[in-house]
């Protein structure tokens, strides 16, 4: 995403990742984003950032593709987010809100993310430290092993 919103001469913020993640599944499926990136990996791979179900769809023909959902209350994301600092981030509860709902799109061309997240092999609750988190990836991943 972040090469093809340079080549498109815009900034790499998080609203025109969005905007050009969305542009491109409108005008070439939902499934677009994996079907460029697909040719680039070798396993083991790891891809983040799946936020739509057609790019599901798309992985899960890869050989050996799993699904690991990172997911965190929204109190914590929302924290996270001010603590990050980045230029164009949130600031209140109320653009949370409404980012949260833009992240949760009906609209099989946006940004799905529950969605995407019901198609986990496995959820991890990212609330704690980093090494927490590492933990219970590791957990899941030797669980499937």
């Amino acid at each position: 995403m972040r090469e093809e919103t340079l080549i498109r001469g815009l900034s790499t913020s998080r609203a025109n990742l969005v905007l050009v993640g969305n542009e491109l599944r409108t005008a070439h499926g939902p499934g677009v984003l994996v079907d460029r990136l697909a040719p680039r990996l070798a396993p083991p791979a790891i891809v983040d950032s799946v936020r739509n179900p057609g790019e599901v769809q798309a992985l899960r023909r890869l050989e050996g593709f799993f699904l690991l959902g990172v997911d965190a209350p929204p109190e914590v994301r929302l924290a996270r987010i001010k603590m990050r600092g980045r230029l164009g981030d949130i600031r209140t509860a109320a653009e949370f809100k409404r980012y949260e709902s833009r992240e949760n799109s009906d609209d099989s061309r946006g940004q799905r993310i529950s969605a995407t997240l019901e198609m986990a092999g496995a959820i991890v609750v990212n609330d704690a430290s980093l090494e927490e988190l590492h933990d219970k990836v590791i957990a899941v991943l030797e669980r499937r092993a």
